[in-house]
């Protein structure tokens, strides 16, 4: 029998049964009337688990065998004058290959020190990470994840790939000036005197790097106040949101441990989400400035930690910010840095975060004590609750509402087992560079091209690294 090759063929298997190719071939023809010795050589294309009515099943996309080498064309020498690439994050690094691809030079300038110390073109994304040394299963998981231990020895194989081809890739280069001749972007000035000159130049920092932020005002580049949302990281013990999600299945061998993705709009219309959640996960520390604390979410690629936790965070939109005075592009920025400052002062220094059990918050009162967490510098029990209320945005408020109706979607998600961590405020850039809509090229200034997280314009990093092919293409016309 003839597949479509171009067609996915889904199908589903219970937790017991056998998931081999041969297996799944039987099933395919049950499903399509035909014996299983005429179908083609199949292969397997995607995973996931459906924990829904209280049954779990796994879905397992199919396809016939299609040929291509993994990760599409490969780079290749480059020469010419160099596009500069201010920031090696996944959209400076996937733009970097991209132009190599196409046989362009590019020179990435980095702040930090080299990562070891620190379908379509999503599928491309996927196909390249995994060229790199990331694991096979990404290619298959419905909810790809590579493990934040094993991230950077992928990025350094890219890294090594371009080097290879005749790009570049500068540590320790803080760009402090942006160099620009007849109303066009030609290069950049580094802190420490170095000036870089070439054909374009890409701002794709992370939505960290507020500095750059100066640097385009300076050479006359205008920004963007843009909505952003902002909130605390909720832990909870790993078994507990397994059972939620699975129920009876809760511990066979074949599952994972469980995510979960929740979502509601409170009265005042502010959208509250769970954000980057971590399965297995720990809670880390993220703050950029001394006086603050940020923290954020990370698995490693085992997911065997005993916890479970996530972003849940409030949307900010630009009239929030308006009422609070904050009129200016980088307006958002400045609340970033109260809330975070509010949760330095309660959390009493040394990168310890202010901690609320869920329970005391929704009734609005401080915690004594609070569970055991995965965050290392320690958790200071109080009241997660009138840290968020100091910035003048209700989102403490807005969250309890959310709250209560993430119960009645995950019924034991609120518990005093569970844990508020403050706080979360770098889910995304609180601030955008416009840029043309077909061209990606800033309207100010020529040859400029904003890109990614730090330009918001992308949310994640395959979204970051999606742009950055995009930036790169762009360019190459």
């Amino acid at each position: 029998m003839q597949l479509d090759p171009d067609r996915d063929y889904s199908v589903e298997i219970g937790l017991d049964d056998p998931d081999d190719l041969a297996s799944l071939a039987k099933h395919l023809a049950a499903q399509l009337g035909v014996p299983a010795d005429e179908l083609p050589a199949l292969e397997v294309r995607k995973r996931s688990i459906d924990a829904r009515r209280g049954r779990v099943r796994f879905h397992i996309v199919v396809g016939t065998v299609t040929a291509g080498e993994l990760g599409g064309a490969p780079p290749r020498e480059v020469s010419g004058a160099p596009v500069l690439i201010v920031g090696g994050g996944p959209a400076g690094l996937f733009c970097a290959y991209e132009l190599a691809r196409a046989g362009v030079k590019s020179i990435i300038v980095d702040r930090g020190k080299p990562v070891q110390a620190r379908r379509g073109d999503i599928r491309d994304v996927i196909e390249i990470l995994t060229v790199h040394g990331a694991p096979h299963e990404i290619l298959l998981d419905a909810r790809p994840h590579i493990g934040s231990n094993k991230l950077p020895k992928v990025i350094t194989a890219m890294r090594e790939r371009l080097e290879h081809v005749g790009s570049e890739v500068r540590f320790g280069a803080r760009v402090v000036e942006l160099v620009v001749h007849d109303g066009r972007a030609i290069g950049v000035r580094l802190a420490g005197g170095d000036e870089l000159i070439g054909r374009a130049v890409v701002v794709a920092t992370g939505h960290s790097a507020r500095d750059v932020h100066d640097v385009l005002e300076r050479a006359g580049v205008r920004l963007e106040a843009k909505p952003f949302a902002m909130g605390v990281r909720i832990e909870h013990p790993q078994p507990l949101i397994d059972q939620i999600q699975y129920g009876r299945a809760a511990g066979h061998p074949k599952l994972p441990p469980a995510p979960y993705k929740l979502a509601f709009t409170p009265a005042d219309k502010r959208g509250a989400f769970s954000f980057c959640m971590c399965p297995g996960g720990w809670i880390v520390p993220a703050a950029t400035e001394p006086d603050g604390v940020v923290v954020n979410g990370m698995s490693l690629s085992r997911r065997d930690s005993p916890f479970a936790n996530s972003g849940l965070v409030v949307s900010v939109e630009l009239a929030d910010l308006a009422r609070l005075g904050l009129t200016t592009p980088t307006g958002g920025v400045e609340l970033q840095r109260r809330l975070e400052r509010a949760a330095a002062t309660a959390g009493g220094g040394e990168l310890r975060a202010p901690a609320t059990r869920v329970t005391d918050f929704l009734r609005g009162k401080p915690s004594s004590t609070v569970p055991a967490s995965s965050y290392q510098p320690g958790l200071a029990a109080g009241d997660v609750g009138a840290v968020l209320d100091t910035i003048g945005i209700p989102l403490a408020a807005r969250l309890r509402e959310a709250l209560a109706a993430f119960e009645g979607q995950m019924r034991g998600f609120v518990t005093s087992e569970a844990v508020l961590v403050g706080v979360e405020s770098r889910t995304s850039s609180p601030v955008r560079v416009p840029r043309d809509a077909v061209r990606l090229e800033s309207p100010d200034v020529a040859g400029l091209y904003p890109c990614g997280e730090g330009a918001g314009f992308a949310g994640g990093i395959v979204s970051a690294a999606l742009d950055g092919i995009r930036v790169a293409r762009a360019i190459t016309g």
